[in-house]
């Protein structure tokens, strides 16, 4: 099976895994769509995790306007890596951007459900990654790797 085949059972695999989800009365509370001109300005989380699934435990980069309590059943969430609170538009920017950078190094990966696991060995890189744009460290947004950011949860 060649490259193209293989991505195109892949994104077909995983667009009849949503639509059983949505079947079953599961609605993405994530964004999962672009930021319009009107939302950038609103104010987001960015934000990395420990997840857990029914495929075992990941860590999940992601965005969002809600608490983390609120985007996550409380029993999916393992612990709050770090948070940043910005404007959605420079969230969405910093995942999409941090996401590359995972995708180039071999630390991302896919589920059925998502596409924002993070590899375990790509966690202090993608800090590292997403404190250099910021211009800010980890240690002026979260105090410790479990707390999270004022607002996040």
């Amino acid at each position: 099976m060649g490259e193209n085949e293989e991505k195109e059972k892949h994104s077909l695999s995983c667009l009849k895994a949503q639509e059983t989800l949505r079947e079953a009365g599961w609605v993405n509370p994530g964004w999962g769509r672009k930021i319009s001109d009107d939302d950038r300005f609103l104010p987001g989380i960015l934000y990395l995790i420990r997840y857990l699934d029914s495929n075992g435990t990941h860590f999940k980069l992601g965005i969002t306007r809600r608490r983390l309590s609120e985007r996550f059943d409380l029993s999916s969430l393992v612990s709050i890596i770090h948070t940043w609170n910005f404007p959605l538009g420079r969230c969405f920017d910093l995942e999409q951007a941090t996401l590359r950078y995972a995708t180039d190094r071999g630390y991302r990966y896919s589920s059925p459900t998502t596409t924002e696991f993070i590899r375990p060995e790509g966690i202090t890189s993608i800090l590292e990654f997403i404190e250099r744009p910021c211009g800010v460290t980890v240690h002026e947004v979260s105090a410790s790797p479990a707390k999270p950011a004022p607002g996040a949860v």
